[in-house]
Order: structure tokens, then sequence, then C-alpha cells
């Protein structure tokens, strides 16, 4: 079955070209996994309102955040995870949730494609355009030099510096 996907006479058959791409996604299926929901808050309630949470999931790891959109408890679908009736609050609610869903997936999206380790906060970081800081060992160091010289003794970073200066 496997030596099929490579013969060259059923490989430019037109007819046979999607079963070749279904073997081959098959045989190189990835373990990734992501998926958003939707969820309301009803502990959080203010005003006979709930607020509405996104919950990213990437390979079974979790991520929430509110969205900034409040509903009433007797028009949220739990199971949907989506307002239900067809009221002008309702529908504009599940308008903004469905945008919302797409752009985070395309933002998982462009990720994937780029090559970044994906996690829900990455996700979840992306969207709100935070940064990630990524600091080098040295940088490090001299952090903790300048914040804990109140604390540490003179003798301590003399030694602290001799050493490092001795290794390089």
């Amino acid at each position: 079955m496997f030596e099929a996907v490579f013969d060259t006479n059923l490989m430019f058959e037109t007819g046979h070209i999607w079963r070749i791409l279904l073997l081959i996604n098959k045989f190189m299926k990835t373990t990734q996994s992501f998926g958003i929901d939707f969820t309301i808050r009803s502990d959080k309630k203010k005003d006979g309102k709930s607020p509405i949470y996104a919950c990213i999931t990437v390979n079974s790891k979790k991520c929430f955040f509110a969205v900034k959109q409040s509903i009433d408890l007797k028009t949220w679908d739990n199971r949907k995870g989506l307002p239900k009736g067809s009221k002008e609050e309702a529908r504009a609610i599940s308008s903004y949730l469905e945008n919302l869903r797409r752009t985070l997936g395309n933002i998982y999206q462009q990720m994937l494609l780029k090559g970044v380790y994906l996690t829900a906060e990455a996700v979840k970081d992306n969207y709100f355009k935070t940064e990630i800081a990524i600091y080098k060992l040295s940088d490090l160091f001299q952090y903790h030099n300048e914040t804990a010289l109140a604390t540490i003794k003179a003798i301590t970073l003399f030694i602290e510096k001799k050493l490092i200066v001795n290794q390089f």
C-alpha cells in the first residue's frame, strides 16, 4: 500500500492524486492540536450579565482571557459556546466571537508556518502583541549584580567578577 504512493503511473493520474495526498497526510500526521472555545464566568456576574472568556487550547494546554463582552445567562448556550437567539445583542456578540475565533486561528497558522514553538500562551501573547523578552546569560548576571548589590557583601561581588572574568 505504501509503495503505491510512489508509483509514477498512479501518481500522475488526476483521478488518483487526492488518494495519494490522503495517504501522505496519513503517514505524515502531526500531533499538534488547536482549539478555541468560549465560555462565561457566572461567578463574576455584574448587573445580571456574565463576562465571556476565550479558551485557547494547544496540545491540551489551556489559556483563558476575557474578551471584554458580557451577556445574560439566559441567552448563552453552554453547549455551543455562543449566544442563542436572534436578538440584535446576541447576533452582534456572536459575530464578534466568530471574528475573534478567525483571528486567533490565523495567528496560530502564521506561527505554525514560521516554525515558532506553539503554546496557548504564545498564541494569546501574539494576539495582544505582547513581546516575549529573550535574555542572554550575561544580561541575567548583570541584572542580578545590579539588583542584589545592596544585599550582597562587597567580597562576594569581587569573587563573582573575578570568576566570570577568568572563565572568558
